[in-house]
């Protein structure tokens, strides 16, 4: 264990290298390496200027998803405070943590800022999370996600309003599919004039 320590330890190895021997050092090790692994994350998290190494940034990350093996979200704050962390890894990984954790209780509401982040694939992981662990009154701004131009966002989108709110959903969905069949038929009358 000492050996994969350095080599998480040393900044001159690539990261690729080093987030490795942090995911065979949590795999190898167990539960012994819950405190290692939440001093990375708080330290990502706790350095959030602009000049923090990038390198820590992904070593945050897979300390996260480590961590979720051990841990379950509802169990560490850790995997909220990461949700505010600026870098996309860091969110990412916390997203994968929420929504694969078999915890019961909703996500904190940290996580409706993620749906205006201008990463897509934050946006869609967050209402994938959404869908899974509703945020109660979250409604009316899952809702709003499917003005989203990406489909894909649209399509979680459609997930989370289902899960927090079946019937609004459901009438929902068929109001906006009855307008954008009026306004298919209205602009193809338009362009046979």
């Amino acid at each position: 264990m000492g050996r994969l320590k350095n080599i998480v330890a040393n900044k001159e190895m690539p990261t690729t290298v080093r987030c490795a021997a942090l995911e065979t050092a949590a795999l190898a090790n167990g539960k012994t390496m819950i405190d290692s692994l939440q001093r990375y994350i708080v330290s990502a998290c706790l350095d959030t200027s602009e000049k923090r190494p990038h390198a820590d940034d992904a070593l945050a990350a897979e300390a996260l998803r480590s961590l979720a093996i051990y841990r379950s979200v509802d169990e560490d704050p850790l995997f909220a405070t990461a949700l505010s962390h600026p870098a996309k890894s860091v969110q990412l990984a916390a997203l994968e943590a929420w929504e694969t954790s078999t915890g019961r209780l909703p996500p904190p509401v940290e996580i409706l800022d993620l749906l205006d982040n201008r990463q897509q694939q934050v946006r869609e992981s967050a209402l994938r999370v959404l869908s899974i662990r509703p945020i109660p009154g979250s409604y009316a701004r899952i809702q709003r996600m499917m003005m989203d131009p990406h489909y894909q966002v649209q399509q979680a989108a459609v997930l989370a309003m289902v899960s927090v709110n079946r019937p609004q959903a459901l009438s929902d969905l068929k109001t906006r599919i009855e307008q954008d069949r009026k306004s298919t038929r209205l602009n193809s009358s338009h362009t046979s004039i």
